[in-house]
């Protein structure tokens, strides 16, 4: 065989080869995803994976049936979280950012919440930085409604207290990217309180004075995750419960019997880690508190309600009782509030059931917001009994 057959036998294996692999490439994920070769789909992004559309019926649901296919399948492409860790991977360790504009890369190991995919999702990123500042007509709507809602509050014999549980940014500035640095110190939560200042009937409880007063003492948010700790909450807690006391004084002190900070072995990271897909990459040492005093109340589900609903009890006539308004910033601090109260229900909803605080009577309701959402002012509201706040 001369030299030039043998060239052309071994040009054509590489261009076969060239071709398989291409093509390899081009149709291993989707045949992996029919095969059921590759691993169950799942998100890891915080966020429910896209449904399987219907097919289309008219000419709407043949414009949008693309689009919502094409999303579904993206949620279960072959090995899709795989290609997104190498992603994400390749952007932190050699570009050295986020492949996520939800997410910051800060210090130490630190992830911070950048800004939401919506409006509805905040935008801590802008608080830190003091951009984009509320408008006096969103103040006004903000004032109106907290007044609105206290009002009707007054006339089912409760008091109301609006508790801003802070963004991580306001706790832990040093660790945030040496790339961002704020433009005012002014923040939307400081725009409320000084807005809200002197209100008739709305009584308005700022958490950041007291955190950052207790941040020394020891770590009071988890590095990986958008929420506080258990000492975070603890602090938080106390914070209120001395509130609760000036509003309700039935309700009993908050007791530091026995408090001791624990910090446990290092796990795989929070909420933010996971939208990055790399809770691995960035892990998480957690601080939990621990207290010798046992607990009277009982928590329990509320699983008659298609809402997420709790509620905690004390056999105890001669405590108040309270309805709390909350997201998953409250999850660590029901056990230490159930403690004050005969009854307690947790509404984990935005707005308040008036509906169900109508049939609870409490004497006080808790509406406690993270700072994020305040960027966001509620729509305006009637005085209604038959109205949701």
């Amino acid at each position: 065989m001369s030299v030039g057959n043998r060239q052309g036998i071994v040009r054509r294996i590489a261009d076969v080869a060239t071709i398989a692999t291409f093509l390899a490439v081009v149709f291993a994920p989707a045949l992996s995803w029919w095969s059921g070769l590759a691993p169950a789909a799942r998100s890891t992004e915080m966020r429910g994976l896209r449904r399987l559309p219907r097919l289309p019926r008219d000419s709407f649901g043949i414009t949008d049936f693309p689009s919502q296919f094409e999303g579904y399948f993206g949620d279960r492409f072959g090995f899709r979280v795989p290609l997104i860790r190498l992603h994400n991977r390749f952007y932190i360790s050699c570009l050295r950012m986020s492949p996520l504009p939800t997410v910051l890369i800060g210090n130490d190991g630190w992830l911070f919440y950048g800004r939401g995919e919506n409006s509805g999702d905040g935008n801590p990123l802008a608080d830190f930085r003091g951009v984009d500042l509320l408008t006096a007509e969103q103040l006004d709507t903000w004032k109106s409604v907290l007044e609105t809602r206290a009002a009707w509050m007054k006339e089912q014999g409760a008091v109301y207290l609006f508790v801003v549980a802070p963004d991580k940014t306001s706790i832990y500035p040093e660790h945030m990217p040496g790339t961002v640095q704020p433009l005012r110190r002014q923040s939307p939560a400081d725009q409320l309180f000084e807005r809200m200042s002197g209100s008739n009937g709305v009584h308005m409880l700022d958490l950041r004075p007291a955190l950052l007063a207790a941040k020394n003492w020891t770590r009071l948010y988890h590095r990986t995750d958008t929420h506080w700790n258990d000492a975070g909450a603890r602090c938080g807690y106390e914070e209120l419960a001395r509130r609760l006391k000036e509003l309700v004084p039935s309700a009993p002190p908050p007791s530091r019997h026995g408090i001791a900070v624990v910090t446990n072995d290092w796990s795989d990271g929070g909420d933010l880690a996971r939208m990055l897909n790399l809770p691995d990459m960035f892990r998480e040492q957690t601080v939990t508190v621990a207290g010798s005093q046992a607990r009277r109340a009982r928590l329990d589900p509320d699983t008659n309600d298609m809402a997420k609903v709790s509620s905690g009890s004390i056999n105890d006539p001669s405590l108040p009782t309270a309805v709390v308004i909350c997201d998953s910033f409250t999850d660590a601090m029901k056990p230490m509030l159930a403690e004050h109260f005969r009854r307690i229900v947790f509404l984990h909803t935005s707005r308040p059931d008036r509906r169900r605080i109508g049939l609870e009577r409490p004497h006080i309701v808790i509406h406690i917001v993270a700072e994020r959402y305040l960027r966001q002012p509620p729509p305006p509201e009637k005085n209604s009994n038959t109205t949701d706040a």
